[in-house]
């Protein structure tokens, strides 16, 4: 009975892999299709598009924003860096991040009101001893 029972599943097994064989050549060939494809590098011949995401469209934005802001503020302030936008550039160069002062400050002052706002929003939904149970935590 058992030597039935061990035949059967060996048939069974083999019938399986012969069912499966063609679906799995397909599969491989696909995969190593994909794989010299995935291995290749892409050659761009615009420099533009070597640069990363945020290089191509966060920095543009956030220069193109901030002009707009100093030019709407005036020029209330003498011409030339001040001493606390010369550090702040010194601090930044120090810590490797590539931003200038102007993008730093304009970061800067969109964090300060995405927490305003969602302070103030927190503040409007919740009840008050919710609030104060956020609080203490």
């Amino acid at each position: 009975m058992r030597l039935v029972v061990l035949v059967c599943t060996v048939a069974v097994f083999f019938i399986v892999i012969a069912l499966l064989y063609q679906w799995g050549k397909r599969d491989d060939s696909m995969h190593r299709r994909f794989a010299m494809v995935g291995d290749t590098e892409r050659a761009y011949n615009d420099t533009e598009l070597k640069k990363s995401f945020s290089e191509r469209v966060f920095q543009p934005m956030v220069k193109q924003f901030s002009e707009r802001i100093r030019r709407l503020a005036g020029r209330s302030k003498a011409p030339g860096p001040s001493k606390g936008n010369i550090k702040l550039e010194k601090q930044l160069k120090s810590a490797g991040l590539p931003l200038t002062v102007q993008e730093f400050s304009f970061i800067k002052g969109m964090l300060s009101l995405v927490f305003l706002v969602g302070g103030f929003a927190l503040f409007m939904l919740l009840r008050i001893e919710q609030i104060l149970r956020f609080l203490v935590l």
